[in-house]
């Protein structure tokens, strides 16, 4: 019985899964996996859940994701995931290309780019003005501003879920198997990668979308030093790191970083969310910082704030 039980509920589940990816479904025919990426030296995969490969699917190169972990509760974020991508189209967005959702196994297509900007930030020999590095945090701001408009909250934004299109060197968000709709509730999972993981979360309480907000916080400065928040060998363990962070501890910020920017990362590392900027608040005051920057001449400087300092270049 129990089992003719879960076999009904599994077939429920296809039907609205049929009616809600209506026209996003990729015949299983159309996706032909190559090689296997986003694995480690060893060659385990990095993702917990899910191994990613690099593919071809109506003869483009693409990304495929398949789940590990097909049970109840993991299809089900699977099927979040899909469901998230397909609500947000954005320069600054990985772009969903849509999911074979045959069982037992299921894919899920995204657009392939070049890498991420974990690996470009540790290449030494790559060298990054103050300007570019600016410019790929604004590029993550834009993405981020498109994903809370949609009351999405991405609950694991770091360096590695965002992809680089050499090209045009435009950064795009990626990796929104953490993610859900807000839809106005507060949520208590636990979920994210700890460095850039918000005191709220780490405490159990209960948080919003301003998680993400500090996750950027974390991204920014490492951005901008191209090194982690924080040293490892600086604490004993995993509950050490969370003891400090909840009681207060933040990355130091070097000391030559200009003071618009210095004041924008205490202000998104705050342990108090509600005082944390939106992402629509954060991209002037990044712009501002990369006119700073970008223009040397006083009164040309001067000029440009008078006349666009205010605006927004959303």
């Amino acid at each position: 019985k129990d089992k003719r039980e879960r076999t009904e509920k599994k077939k429920r589940k296809r039907k609205r899964m049929e009616k809600d990816f209506f026209g996003l479904e990729i015949p299983r025919s159309e996706i032909h996996l190559l090689t296997r990426i986003g694995v480690d030296e060893s060659g385990k995969s990095k993702g917990r859940w899910s191994q990613v490969y690099k593919g071809r699917c109506y003869g483009m190169d693409v990304v495929v994701k398949v789940p590990i972990d097909i049970s109840d509760n993991k299809l089900d974020d699977f099927m979040n995931e899909v469901k998230l991508l397909s609500k947000i189209h954005h320069p600054n967005i990985c772009l969903f290309l849509g999911a074979s959702l045959q069982p037992p196994v299921y894919y899920l297509v995204t657009e392939l780019l070049d890498g991420d900007l974990g690996s470009l930030l540790k290449d030494k020999e790559i060298n990054l003005t103050l300007f570019q590095r600016l410019k790929l945090s604004h590029d993550v701001c834009l993405g981020m501003i498109i994903v809370h408009t949609n009351h999405i909250i991405h609950r694991d934004l770091k360096p590695e879920n965002c992809l680089i299109h050499n090209e045009t060197g435009r950064v795009k968000i990626a990796d929104f198997g953490y993610s859900t709709l807000r839809a106005g509730v507060s949520s208590k999972r636990q979920c994210g990668t700890l460095m850039f993981m918000a005191p709220e979360i780490m405490k159990g309480t209960d948080y919003d979308e301003k998680v993400d907000v500090y996750s950027f916080s974390m991204l920014l400065i490492t951005i901008l030093t191209r090194k982690d928040p924080y040293d490892r060998r600086q604490f004993e363990g995993v509950q050490d790191f969370v003891v400090a962070v909840t009681r207060g501890l933040r990355p130091n910020i070097p000391p030559n970083t200009p003071s618009g920017l210095k004041q924008l990362l205490q202000q998104c590392w705050n342990a108090d969310p509600i005082s944390r900027p939106s992402f629509k608040e954060i991209e002037p005051k990044l712009t501002n910082v990369m006119a700073e920057v970008a223009i040397k001449d006083v009164k040309t400087r001067n000029y440009w704030f008078e006349y666009f300092g205010d605006r927004l270049s959303v």
